[in-house]
């Protein structure tokens, strides 16, 4: 069966794709993805967008995120989070990004339904399907944030993002991440995966970051875990 197949077909069974198919594996998760905002947008990343989309909110203010930050969404889908986060930031500080055109689309849609156009919000598809944040130029970031990503990427993309992330980062930038905890990595799903919080800061360390374990301030209700990363210097 063809990766495609695992995830149009029978996403959620007990199946080992080859991931190292990186192409194929991300051209069946972005057809999957597209499928799912055609049928309901709100749906399309996991639901529970009353639940997650505040909790992602609050726990960046408690972590001193404030209208000036400037802030990457990163897998931003639908905008579950994206919306509260707009509506805070000052204009043009709220950037999201996703690798499925309709999600981005649905964004889009989002904003102007919501009257947010005014907040001028910048929204990208990652046409690369790459973690190497070129499309940012030479734009820094005060907040990143990576909800439900690391959870549906192999371990070789989630070393891309961090050999990649710390050139969208300046001293004292903070990414946080969720990603499901495992005693050693593993794939439980077609397109989820497991890591051990070593297995992070081990590449936390080898990249220059500075690594803590907030899971603790982010009682999510799927039981992702949150990681966070400091940069250590310009």
């Amino acid at each position: 069966m063809r990766i495609m197949d695992y995830f149009l077909a029978s996403r959620g069974q007990e199946i080992e794709p080859h991931f190292q198919e990186r192409e194929n594996y991300f051209e069946a998760y972005v057809a999957s993805t597209n499928r799912c905002v055609a049928r309901n947008p709100q749906e399309a990343v996991g639901g529970m967008w009353n639940e997650i989309g505040p909790l992602q909110f609050k726990f960046l203010r408690r972590q001193g995120l404030t209208p000036h930050s400037r802030m990457l969404d990163l897998g931003c889908g639908t905008l579950r989070g994206g919306r509260h986060f707009i509506r805070f930031l000052d204009p043009e500080n709220y950037w999201g990004i996703d690798i499925s055109p309709a999600c981005i689309g649905a964004a889009r849609g989002l904003v102007a339904a919501e009257g947010l156009q005014n907040k001028n919000p910048t929204l990208i598809v990652n046409q690369s399907r790459e973690l190497k944040f070129v499309e940012f130029g030479e734009t820094r970031f005060d907040y990143i944030l990576a909800q439900s990503v690391f959870t549906h990427l192999p371990n070789y993309m989630v070393r891309e993002c961090f050999e990649n992330i710390g050139r969208v980062m300046r001293h004292g930038s903070r990414f946080f991440f969720t990603y499901f905890e495992s005693e050693h990595y593993e794939q439980r799903e077609p397109d989820v995966f497991a890591y051990p919080w070593t297995d992070l800061l081990e590449l936390a360390s080898e990249f220059g970051f500075i690594a803590h374990e907030v899971s603790n301030e982010y009682p999510h209700p799927r039981n992702q875990s949150m990681g966070c990363v400091i940069k250590r210097h310009c």
